[in-house]
């Protein structure tokens, strides 16, 4: 009797929650037209409502997808459009505003470089980069160096739709294309052409247009749990790749991942060798730049690398600064963390220094 009424409570919540869902469960679309001649694009927004069982409610989701019509006849794109995406159809449409023929670049995982050719559309398939999302980025629009990266996600499309003011779009990071003359070019990347670096963001594009400078990385040769840095280079044509190896002290590299143009500028350049060609060297300063703080992902303010005694200059400052008294200050030492806690004005602000690291932190919470 006790497991006869257990079972039946249970059948009644789930056609409960299954009820509950069917009731409330809602579409409401949205469709917005684009012309493009001789191209139109439905740009298809739906809403419902979703259970999510990690949270315990229902919310509202969104997805964006498109369809693309040639003289009014829907384009039918290659079942590789879909492979090893999960979501089926076309996520995104950027128009491609300065090409010399009207072009479409269209794709979820897979890429299509869309235009017209002897009064037919042609479809033309760009590598993808199985690894990662397909993703755009033009490397000449921040005076003539790249711009950011964006990803093809799936999920509403807020982005706009029209790509200009470059002349050298990457794609996938497989693929450039020149926008003149809408050619393309195509490099593989392969760690046994780098000794071995997996590369990162894009830093630089040479002054000739033929070469790409990412940020590389690779397990330290003795230390495995450790990471050395290097710029890693490949020709747009696939030609040629290289590594330059850099020092983190030497650049002053606090986070590698999130090194960009400006760290790109201060401690390299590109010099043409014998053959004309141009590489990336590092410059030879008559003086290092001091080591400054920077913010992490979590916000923090950081310096690094310091002696433990700057972490006692750090609150100096902090103390100064926020005219604090000494009743206002504790210290707490765990895991090999120093840690000033400071309340003050209803928050509270961690000055931490970690030795391992040798490096000062400044938090609020």
């Amino acid at each position: 009797m006790k497991y006869t009424i257990v079972l039946f409570l249970t059948i009644a919540t789930l056609m409960g929650i299954f009820s509950f869902l069917r009731c409330k469960k809602s579409f409401s679309p949205h469709t917005e037209t684009l012309s493009y001649p001789p191209f139109r694009i439905e740009k298809n927004t739906i809403t419902d409502r979703r259970w999510k069982p990690n949270e315990g409610h229902v919310s509202k989701h969104r997805q964006t997808k498109y369809k693309v019509f040639y003289h009014d006849e829907r384009i039918t794109f290659p079942e590789e459009l879909d492979a090893n995406t999960g979501v089926p159809g076309i996520w995104k449409v950027y128009f491609l505003e300065d090409a010399p023929t009207p072009t479409l670049l269209v794709g979820s995982k897979q890429v299509y470089l869309v235009n017209e050719k002897d009064e037919a559309v042609n479809l033309i398939p760009i590598p993808a980069n199985y690894s990662n999302y397909a993703s755009v980025q033009w490397l000449d629009t921040q005076d003539s160096q790249p711009g950011p990266k964006t990803e093809i996600l799936v999920g509403e499309d807020t982005t706009n739709c029209i790509l200009t003011d470059g002349q050298h779009l990457l794609i996938n990071e497989t693929s450039v294309l020149r926008i003149k003359d809408l050619k393309l070019f195509h490099f593989t990347p392969n760690r046994d052409h780098t000794d071995d670096y997996s590369t990162y963001q894009v830093l630089g594009f040479s002054p000739d247009k033929r070469e790409i400078a990412f940020m590389g990385s690779k397990s330290h040769e003795i230390h495995r749990t450790e990471f050395v840095q290097g710029i890693v280079v490949y020709n747009i044509e696939g030609k040629r790749a290289y590594t330059l190896p850099v020092d983190k002290t030497n650049t002053r590299l606090h986070d590698p991942y999130s090194a960009g143009a400006e760290w790109f500028n201060t401690y390299l350049e590109w010099k043409q060798d014998t053959n004309g060609r141009f590489i990336v060297n590092l410059k030879t300063l008559p003086e290092l730049p001091a080591w400054t703080g920077h913010f992490t992902k979590s916000a923090n303010y950081q310096l690094s690398p310091v002696r433990e005694e700057m972490h006692a200059v750090f609150l100096a400052f902090v103390k100064t600064h926020l005219s604090l008294s000494e009743d206002e200050i504790q210290t707490d030492e765990y895991n090999g963390l120093i840690d000033f806690r400071i309340t003050f004005s209803g928050f509270v602000l961690n000055i931490g220094y970690q030795k391992d690291f040798r490096s000062v932190s400044f938090s609020v919470s």
